[in-house]
């Protein structure tokens, strides 16, 4: 049973489910619920008692001093960034280009050397499916011991096989193998003894977070003969949008490591269908932070010529609902187009909604009552006025967790002798938006503001000064402002 029936089809929160809290962009925890115990943290407690039974995606209230959170679905990005680990994570920005750049299915067969923390595998594993498979080592115990409980967390243990052994020294009886994924202090000394496992098609991942080790990888894949050698480093900034003050913030993860992937054929290691903003590390990103994974129920709105229809097909076979605007549709008539088509969808129908660089000034509020409470509202735009519509729209429903960023990729050049590399930055590929759809069932609501006791002292003995001080307005609803 993969991740996506165990969490993200459920609309009820019960004992023994994962559970998102939110509180705001710092206070945040992924937990399990459990009957007759107690949550805490710095801003009060909950019992689990007295959510057992509610709605996913709602608000409720922290004792004893009512500080608001909200109950969301825990999405792969979600428990990634909070589960507890023996070993640095890779993260979710680069398995999200793993995944895409790996070519895998539902039904691939996967071997992964360095199981860290179960990350890679978990993801790895949903994709794969029930009729797949993911077979992962690791050389220490207490890391594979973590490891099974994350991809138990996850809901793929039925389909990632954790085990202890050695890719370099022992022999394993694998055949056909469709992508590899090494993560090893020497991921050089795997690549021959993996490559006999591996179909005549296969691909191959090599993470190091050294461009030493970058060098000694990129010359034994030439050596093994492997074709379309690449190596990728990404980088992700998030943005501020405001009126009149949009720009990205000033702190971003400079490094992370870097992603060297080869393949046995010739063929292109991506689809054509990748092109301009809809590129494998975007579409990689919104899998894993927008909860798009095989057995959700997710719909696509786009265009009926573009690209993403064709790669959402090829990971999705059933569960997905398209609303393809035709090329030849008037720009002036596109959202009545949008409202006629969304009525044939139930209210509350979808987990997540997709958006393909639409910039409809009332799109968001004619998608909004087809996604669940808790679900993900995503938007790939190629332009910075689509991301901030979008993000605007979100943000005036109140959307939680909201956020714009882009991927910035630099691709490392190696020399063929390994004597020296330089790197490259890669064309700007577009814009991420995602927001949580939360009901807020306690808004806020602003108390009396004072009247300044300076100014009535000042009436009191006659300087006669005429209030000038305006008064406090409504005070911002910080568990909302998804700053």
């Amino acid at each position: 049973m993969i991740f996506a029936t165990l969490h993200l089809l459920m609309t009820v929160i019960q004992d023994g489910d994962l559970i998102f809290i939110v509180h705001d962009k710092r206070r945040q925890w992924v937990r399990k619920v459990q009957a007759k115990q107690q949550f805490h943290c710095d801003r009060g407690f909950l019992r689990y008692d007295d959510i057992i039974g509610k709605p996913f995606g709602e608000t409720f209230l922290l004792q004893p001093n009512n500080h608001k959170v909200a109950l969301l679905n825990p999405l792969p990005g979600d428990i990634i960034s909070h589960m507890k680990r023996q070993s640095q994570i890779i993260y979710p920005e680069d398995i999200g280009l793993i995944l895409t750049s790996s070519g895998i299915h539902l039904g691939s067969k996967v071997i992964e050397a360095g199981t860290g923390s179960g990350t890679v595998s978990s993801v790895l594993g949903m994709f794969c499916g029930k009729t797949g498979k993911v077979n992962t080592f690791d050389i220490r115990e207490i890391a594979l011991d973590q490891a099974r409980k994350n991809i138990a967390q996850m809901g793929a243990d039925g389909v990632v096989s954790a085990q202890f052994g050695n890719i370099i020294e022992d022999n394993f009886e694998f055949s056909n193998i469709d992508f590899a994924m090494l993560d090893l202090a020497t991921t050089w000394l795997a690549v021959p003894k993996v490559l006999p496992y591996l179909s005549d098609n296969a691909r191959i991942c090599l993470f190091s977070p050294t461009l030493e080790q970058v060098k000694k990888n990129n010359q034994v894949l030439g050596e093994y003969n492997f074709n379309n050698i690449i190596t990728i480093e990404m980088m992700k900034r998030t943005f501020q949008v405001k009126p009149n003050a949009t720009r990205p913030h000033g702190r971003m993860i400079g490094h992370t490591g870097y992603l060297t992937f080869a393949n046995r054929d010739t063929n292109s290691l991506y689809s054509s269908a990748f092109s301009e903003y809809i590129t494998p590390e975007n579409l990689g990103n919104l899998f894993v932070y927008g909860g798009i994974v095989p057995g959700i129920k997710l719909l696509v709105v786009s265009s009926e010529k573009s690209s993403l229809v064709e790669l959402i097909k090829y990971y999705f076979k059933e569960g997905v609902e398209f609303i393809k605007i035709p090329k030849t549709y008037p720009p002036n008539e596109v959202s009545t187009f949008i409202k006629s088509a969304c009525k044939v969808f139930s209210t509350n129908s979808f987990n997540s909604i997709l958006i393909d660089n639409l910039s409809l000034p009332d799109l968001v509020s004619v998608l909004h009552p087809l996604l669940l409470p808790g679900g993900a509202m995503c938007a790939l735009s190629a332009y910075v006025e689509n991301m901030k519509m979008i993000f605007d729209q979100l943000m005036e429903l109140k959307y939680f967790e909201l956020t714009s960023s882009e991927l910035i990729k630099r691709q490392i050049l190696v020399e063929n002798d390994g004597s020296s590399t330089h790197s490259s930055l890669l064309p700007s590929t577009g814009y991420i938006t995602v927001g949580r759809k939360v009901i807020d069932k306690h808004p806020y609501k602003a108390k009396p503001v004072p009247k300044n006791e300076f100014v009535d002292i000042a009436v009191e003995v006659g300087l006669n000064l005429k209030e000038t001080l305006p008064e406090e307005k409504e005070k911002v609803d910080y568990a909302n402002l998804r700053e």
